[in-house]
């Protein structure tokens, strides 16, 4: 995945990057998103529902109600902006 991204997504994403810490060690971006939790669109693209079984050890992840909401700046613009 990461060899059909286009420089222009790569320079966010290794900026997103730089200014956060991932307790997985950017462990999706490594694998090509190959392996990134799955998430749901929620609200117009800005909030995504974590449909991933990783959820609650992941220190991006807030629950609201009976479900498990992203806030991983990584993710949301890997699914924002590349729809994955």
């Amino acid at each position: 995945m990461l060899s059909s991204i286009d420089q222009r997504h790569k320079n966010q994403i290794e900026t997103i990057m730089k200014g956060m810490k991932c307790q997985e060690d950017f462990a999706c971006y490594k694998a090509g998103f190959k392996n990134i939790c799955q998430v749901k669109e929620t609200v117009e693209g800005k909030v995504f529902e974590c449909c991933d079984t990783r959820a609650e050890r992941c220190g991006y992840s807030v629950p609201f109600g009976d479900n498990m909401y992203c806030t991983c700046p990584l993710r949301t613009y890997v699914m924002a902006h590349l729809g994955v």
